[in-house]
């Protein structure tokens, strides 16, 4: 469950390591079941486990395609970019390339050919952050599922 990765507080499933400095971090979303028009599957960095912390995302959602969002600053609103409509529905492979402050989102159908999903977002995450697998329902009613492939965070 969880009610959503947005606003100034999140609500979700977080399966994460701590890692410092630049890093790749990409995922293949297999499958997903969505209870909600917004559930949202895939990676994030994110500055702590705190629900109102900074991070950047690249997610999947089965009705609205790929999209990077972030906040930057704590209890901040979260920002949306590139919404990316795509006819692969609950499937897809997500990366996030984090360079100093400077971050990119990208998806693919394959895993080899990336397509970017917007310009550069600047966030201000310490060096030593959370990185993983993100899942929310955008309901706390119902559950979310997702079956995640390839994940690797280097």
């Amino acid at each position: 469950s969880g009610s959503d990765i947005w606003n100034s507080v999140d609500g979700f499933s977080f399966i994460h390591e701590t890692k410092t400095g630049d890093m790749e971090v990409v995922a293949y979303i297999e499958h997903m079941t969505a209870p909600h028009d917004w559930t949202k599957a895939g990676i994030m960095i994110r500055e702590g486990l705190e629900g109102n912390a900074r991070n950047v995302a690249m997610l999947l959602n089965p009705n609205n395609g790929f999209f990077l969002q972030h906040r930057d600053a704590p209890g901040a609103a979260t920002s949306n970019k590139g919404l990316r409509r795509t006819p692969m529905g609950e499937s897809g492979w997500v990366k996030l390339v984090r360079m100093g402050n400077q971050f990119t989102g990208s998806y693919s159908s394959d895993g080899l050919d990336w397509t970017l999903i917007t310009t550069t977002v600047n966030v201000q995450l310490p060096a030593t952050v959370e990185v993983g697998l993100v899942l929310t329902s955008h309901t706390n009613s119902a559950y979310a599922d997702a079956t995640f492939q390839h994940y690797e965070a280097i």
